[in-house]
């Protein structure tokens, strides 16, 4: 490796034949140490044979989709070949490194939240949550109802923000999950999603699992809804519907910082 790091600085024309042979050394430690002067060469046979090496799990995939990444955007179109590969491995990092392309492979995106591999599924769910509009929206929507729970966790997070209001009420009923990483992720999106989605918020204080009702007063209070409601109509039959679901605990803390409201409103002035 040494060997090939010194004639790769020195622009030998052998790096290029050599490297396949490095590539394909049974240490791992070699082949990764290929892999990075790959990426450091970056040209584009570099970024061929790195491609390559993806495809056909030549070296660490990791590693390699690690340098990649960095490349970007020189390997993006080279990438969207290989959604449609074989091998799930291939599909799920081609998905996950197309995060870093807004504008490239969206139909071929959406297609793969179809995909028989979960970790394909929510790769390429967590990549269309950067991107907008009504198709990647409904994809996202979804997926919300996936048999496996990370895949909900990556599309609760997703649909909140592409979609936003109009998903709030299928989030809402994942406070119920019986995930508790998916609850938590519907909290973080509704969250995101702000005072449009009390309504679903609201709806879910009826349900009969606790935990969702807690969960749907954990967000009507990070958000702000209770606060006002506490100081602008606080005998409501609505609050006191909260507070059950919050607890005593959660009675208490919305009394006290209500309470540091006038003192605050004196201080200020």
């Amino acid at each position: 490796m040494t060997a090939l790091q010194q004639l790769e600085r020195a622009h030998h024309p052998a790096v290029q034949s050599l490297v396949h042979v490095v590539l394909d050394d049974p240490d791992e430690r070699v082949a990764t140490a290929a892999i990075r002067t790959l990426g450091d060469i970056g040209d584009d046979w570099a970024i061929d044979i790195l491609i390559d090496a993806l495809r056909k799990g030549r070296g660490p995939r990791s590693r390699v989709a690690a340098e990649l990444e960095e490349l970007a955007p020189a390997p993006g179109p080279r990438l969207v070949p290989l959604l449609r590969d074989w091998d799930s491995a291939v599909r799920f990092w081609a998905a996950t490194l197309l995060g870093r392309y807004p504008n490239l492979a969206e139909s071929s995106l959406i297609g793969l939240t179809w995909d028989q591999e979960p970790n394909v599924r929510a790769a390429a769910v967590e990549t269309l949550g950067t991107r907008s509009g009504a198709a990647v929206g409904a994809a996202l929507v979804a997926r919300l109802d996936d048999g496996e729970w990370f895949v909900r966790v990556h599309a609760a997070r997703a649909a909140g923000r592409v979609v936003g209001a109009a998903a709030a009420p299928t989030i809402a009923r994942l406070l119920a999950d019986p995930k508790w990483w998916v609850r938590t992720a519907a909290k973080d999106a509704l969250r995101g999603i702000g005072t449009d989605a009390v309504p679903s918020l609201l709806s879910v204080l009826a349900h009969d699992d606790a935990f969702a009702r807690n969960g749907a007063a954990e967000v009507l209070q990070d958000i702000g809804f209770v606060d006002f409601l506490a100081l602008d109509d606080p005998t409501s039959l609505l609050l006191e519907r909260i507070y059950e679901a919050g607890g005593d605990r959660y009675r208490e803390a919305v009394a006290a910082r209500v309470d540091d409201v006038p003192k605050q409103e004196v201080q200020a002035a």
